[in-house]
């Protein structure tokens, strides 16, 4: 199972870090993918794709660096169950 997510942080907080799940459930890497290229042209089109990362990378207006990516859900990385 894999799940789109958005890690974002404030450079002057790198403690500070805030992950939040937009979706999950997906099967296979490839959809979970295509979903989060088409929901982060749609929410965030000012974001752009960095291949050698695979995530789509975004600073906004108050400072805050956005990551979104496609990670696989813990019960897959694991094998225990999923959170």
């Amino acid at each position: 199972m894999y799940r789109i997510v958005r890690l974002s942080s404030k450079e002057s907080e790198q403690q500070d870090s805030r992950l939040a799940v937009i979706a999950s459930g997906f099967t296979d890497s490839a959809a979970a993918s295509f979903t989060a290229a088409n929901w982060v042209r749609r929410h965030c089109p000012q974001a752009r794709y960095d291949e050698e990362t695979g995530r789509w990378l975004m600073e906004d207006h108050d400072g805050w660096m956005h990551s979104f990516f496609v990670e696989p859900t813990v019960r897959h990385r694991a094998g225990g169950p999923e959170r």
